[in-house]
C-alpha cells in the first residue's frame, strides 16, 4: 500500500458503523460511530478525508473493503 494513503477501517453492522482512520504505523488519527446501515459509507468517507490529509499530509484515504478512494481535493 502506498505510504501517502491514510487507512480507513470500517466495522459494518446492521444499525451502527464504527470507523477509524490510521496512518501506516497504526496510529489513530480519528474515530467515530455512525448511525444507519452499511450505505452510510459515503458519509464515513466524507468524514475520513479531512482526518488523514488534514492532519498529517496524506494525499488520499482509501477503504480497501469497499474499493473506494477519495482525495482531499
Amino acid at each position: 500500500m502506498r505510504r501517502d494513503f491514510a487507512v480507513v477501517a470500517v466495522d459494518l453492522a446492521s444499525a451502527k458503523q464504527a470507523a477509524v482512520v490510521t496512518d501506516h504505523d497504526s496510529q489513530v488519527l480519528g474515530r467515530r460511530m455512525f448511525s444507519g446501515d452499511a450505505w452510510v459509507i459515503d458519509k464515513i468517507l466524507d468524514w475520513a478525508v479531512p482526518q488523514g490529509p488534514g492532519k498529517v499530509g496524506f494525499q488520499y484515504v482509501r477503504s480497501s473493503s469497499m474499493g473506494r478512494l477519495k482525495s482531499r481535493a
